[in-house]
């Protein structure tokens, strides 16, 4: 037998195409690899040509501190707010809504439906609420007088503990409520102390340039309207105190705060890709798994008459996700940077843009785009579909609040106006220059806050919300019912105090909500106005 007979040219021409066809593939992934390396650094280069800073050293460096501020660590904001109760139990509800619009205030009441559905008053609230009342004074006195920052080591990544942030609804909860305490009690230096401890929460947190502390800086601002809205219904007030708690709300900013947030997040994801200080192969491997690229043959052979195949996930899987880690590790993890990185800055380019002309339209654009993204293939764009999910929603949430901050300090102006006047303006332009600086502006349209004075007494301020639709000033949720938090309507309204006979009728519902075997029937008289 002849081991050493000549190759024919077929044979050679067939091992060629098959050499050819192998060496393709590798080929394409250096090419992508070269392509992805090539885009990242035009896109880096156009960034910094425009001023972007867009390491994490860059960031830290750039941060500013205020001029004699009091820098504290994470775990020494915790300790200040620690041991504050809400007292939901016994405490009264922050903005009950009777009906569409129409809203409960229980600081001239003396009784209510507690957490516990048990009839609570305010002796009960005291007696739960000491210890926060012997602190607050002296909490409020650091947030107010001193300019606290949080020390905050972002080298540290997603990593870095932030214990204090679980402290602040707390916190805010028990200035709400000792706020309406007080004026319940009459004493309106007091709730106006507590109502400016709550705003003074809101404004530590605006210098955390992280989502996750925005986010909580949102939920604090949230809860402090039903307490403000709580006071306006006092005819006490005096033009100064009100001025000074409009200054308070009128200087917040949510949606630049969120605009500065986005840029250290991107800053901080950028240390976990190849060459970044927090990069590991197996962090890229968890990603991969739980990504759902991982696990295909477990998930593949997981029932039927095979079902004994997915024994070998157990070998297969940790090898296949190895792989694919790998394969996006040295190809692909450019071009996943520069889909994250450049959806990112879509966002931040949104909220400066928005926030710069107070007018939130086109939102869905960037959840249009965050679903563009997110649609890629999985394996190559493994930190993109993990991280980009949450922003557009983030910026609406900021932008919410932002129409909601402007409705605040229009209620309060107009609350000014009306001690002055004995009467609320027939519009808005009334309250400029002397209570305002210029007439307020819906966020969410750009147009001016819609604003009707009552022909019966009163008057109806609204947004036209997310939307951006004007529905008359509709508090009602899209499916026509009431609301239970008044925050959530198709309009963002601010509500009116609901009458005696509204409040009746709503009690008689709520009898007939809580009535049942071993439950004890409220008495509606109690508490009513």
């Amino acid at each position: 037998m002849r081991f050493n007979a000549p190759v024919s040219k077929k044979t050679k021409r067939l091992l060629a195409v098959i050499v050819v066809l192998l060496l393709l593939p590798v080929f394409w992934l250096i090419a992508e690899r070269a392509r992805g390396e090539w885009q990242f650094a035009a896109w880096t280069k156009a960034m910094r040509a425009r001023g972007e800073k867009l390491t994490l050293d860059e960031l830290v460096a750039g941060r500013k501190t205020p001029p004699q501020a009091t820098l504290l660590t994470p775990a020494d904001v915790e300790l200040l707010l620690a041991g504050l109760s809400s007292a939901r139990e016994t405490a009264p509800p922050l903005g009950r809504i009777t009906g569409p619009g129409r809203a409960i205030a229980f600081s001239q009441r003396t009784g209510w439906r507690g957490g516990d559905d048990k009839d609570r008053g305010w002796t009960d609230f005291e007696r739960a609420t000491d210890g926060d009342r012997a602190r607050l004074p002296g909490i409020r006195a650091r947030l107010t007088n001193e300019t606290i920052r949080v020390r905050l080591d972002f080298g540290q990544g997603f990593d870095l503990m932030l214990p204090h942030l679980a402290r602040f609804k707390g916190a805010a909860q028990a200035f709400a409520y000792e706020a309406m305490y007080d004026l319940h009690q009459g004493d309106r230096a007091g709730a106006l102390a507590n109502l400016r401890g709550a705003t003074a929460l809101v404004d530590l947190l605006e210098g955390e340039d992280l989502l996750i502390s925005q986010l909580v800086r949102i939920a604090v601002a949230g809860i402090a309207p039903s307490a403000v809205w709580e006071a306006l219904q006092d005819d006490g007030w005096s033009d100064a105190q009100l001025a000074g708690l409009q200054a308070d709300w009128a200087r917040l900013r949510f949606l630049a705060a969120t605009g500065e947030a986005l840029r250290m997040e991107r800053a901080v994801a950028g240390t976990y890709f190849p060459g970044g200080r927090h990069s590991s192969r197996a962090q890229m491997r968890q990603l991969v798994a739980f990504g759902g690229a991982g696990g295909a043959w477990s998930s593949g052979w997981n029932s039927g008459r095979f079902a004994w195949l997915a024994a070998f996930g157990d070998v297969i899987d940790p090898v296949t996700t190895f792989f694919r880690a790998e394969l996006w590790r040295y190809v692909w993890a450019k071009q996943d940077q520069l889909v994250h990185h450049r959806t990112i800055q879509a966002n931040i380019d949104w909220t400066r843009d928005h926030a710069e002309r107070r007018d939130c339209r086109g939102m869905e654009a960037l959840s249009a785009a965050e679903a563009t993204a997110l649609n890629h293939a999985p394996d190559r764009f493994l930190v993109s579909r993990s991280g980009l999910a949450a922003y557009s929603k983030m910026i609406e949430k900021a932008a919410l609040t932002e129409a909601w901050r402007e409705i605040i300090v229009t209620a309060i102006a107009l609350k000014r106006f009306h001690l002055r006047h004995a009467e609320w303006p027939a519009s808005l332009d009334e309250l400029v220059p002397g209570l305002l600086p210029e007439t307020p502006v819906d966020w969410m349209d750009g147009r001016p806050l819609r604003y009707r004075r009552e022909p019966e007494g009163g008057f109806l301020l609204y947004s036209v919300g997310s939307d951006g639709r004007d529905d008359g000033g509709d508090p009602r949720t899209e499916d026509g019912r009431a609301t239970v938090v008044w925050q959530s309507g198709r309009d963002l309204v601010w509500p009116r105090a609901a009458t005696t006979e509204e409040i009746a009728a709503y009690e008689a519902e709520l009898i007939g909500n809580r009535t049942g075997p071993g439950r004890a029937r409220w008495r509606p008289g109690r508490g009513r106005p």
